[in-house]
């Protein structure tokens, strides 16, 4: 996983990564369906992702720019939809140190809930908040 990343294709296919990470967007925007959902992000916005999580992203034509940030196992976070207050600080940040980044990210990372783009996502967010819930008619 590139840390600097300026992405022009169209899609890139459905994937995983075998470390979590917080992926900032930069500038641009896109679209990232996965584990978590469906989300629309684009520059300001933060997603982060656990291990292993898989997830696809479609990308308008001019494409978005994004900061990839290693995040450590030490620290405990909820994989989804953020933002954060001060990007250019972080970016200045990982400028010197990846690590310092990562733990200033998660220090000030605020979640957000997406707006959704139809009823079945935000059914799915429902049910991924709520793993109980059952679409059964039955008793």
């Amino acid at each position: 996983m590139r840390m600097w990343q300026t992405i022009r294709s169209s899609v890139l296919s459905r994937h995983s990564h075998e470390e979590a990470y917080a992926a900032l967007v930069l500038s641009g925007a896109y679209e990232e369906a996965g584990d978590q959902g469906r989300f629309q992000v684009k520059a300001g916005d933060v997603v982060l992702h656990d291990r292993f999580e898989a997830h696809l992203d479609r990308f308008s034509p001019s494409g978005a720019v994004v900061l990839n940030l290693r995040l450590p196992a030490h620290h405990s976070f909820t994989p989804g939809f953020a933002k954060i207050a001060d990007l250019d600080l972080l970016v200045r940040t990982a400028e010197i140190s990846e690590a310092r980044a990562a733990d200033l990210l998660l220090e000030r990372v605020e979640r957000r809930t997406p707006a959704y783009a139809d009823w079945p996502d935000e059914l799915a967010a429902i049910l991924i908040r709520n793993p109980s819930l059952s679409l059964s008619g039955g008793h």
